[in-house]
């Protein structure tokens, strides 16, 4: 696949390759530069070497990129245009980090009765992490103590006829570049349980 914007020399550029199973597409610094259709799959065969900026030719290596590059990532996902412009847009880090960080929240049980605790886990990231908690929906249940630790604890009383409130947890990991991740969860409420 060729781009269609050429590069600017004696400057760095972010550059991004994402397949989806359907679609190969090239974004040059965090802008969507070309993308072709592409049925076939991507080869691979476990005796071969992955090679970036060239062509593999047998034992050697042809039309090799000449420049340095840096700060290369693999992801087990075709990243979005919005994840790939947030990456593109990340202050300078130092180390590699192995993949956005994932953020699970999880109540159980998942239906709440009296005393429910909700816990946020982290897959991936560099850490430490720092944890804000909120309510966005909903009135009737509050969190108990406090809302910057991973897992916290929600109360309430039957005042309402309310069924569903909703927590968010904003995470920052602070190993990497402060950079900042949220998800939510739906908290389901049995009255006839409280």
């Amino acid at each position: 696949m060729l781009g269609v914007t050429w590069y600017t020399p004696d400057v760095w550029q972010h550059v991004a390759v994402t397949y989806d199973g359907a679609t190969l597409k090239l974004y040059l610094d965090g802008v969507l530069d070309t993308s072709i259709p592409w049925a076939a799959g991507v080869g691979y065969n476990a005796g071969n070497s992955v090679v970036l900026g060239a062509i593999k030719n047998g034992p050697s290596a042809i039309y090799a990129f000449k420049g340095n590059m840096d700060e290369s990532r693999f992801y087990n996902i075709a990243l979005s245009a919005s994840e790939i412009n947030t990456l593109y847009n990340l202050p300078n880090a130092m180390g590699i980090a192995i993949g956005p960080p994932q953020i699970d929240l999880v109540v159980n049980p998942a239906v709440y009765t009296v005393s429910e605790v909700i816990q946020a886990y982290i897959s991936g990231g560099v850490g430490p992490f720092n944890y804000s908690w909120s309510r966005t929906v909903g009135t009737t249940m509050s969190i108990s103590g406090s809302s910057s630790v991973a897992a916290i604890t929600v109360e309430g009383q039957a005042a309402s006829s309310e069924t569903t409130d909703t927590f968010k947890c904003i995470v920052t990991d602070t190993g990497d570049s402060n950079r900042t991740i949220e998800a939510t969860i739906d908290v389901n409420i049995n009255w006839d349980a409280v």
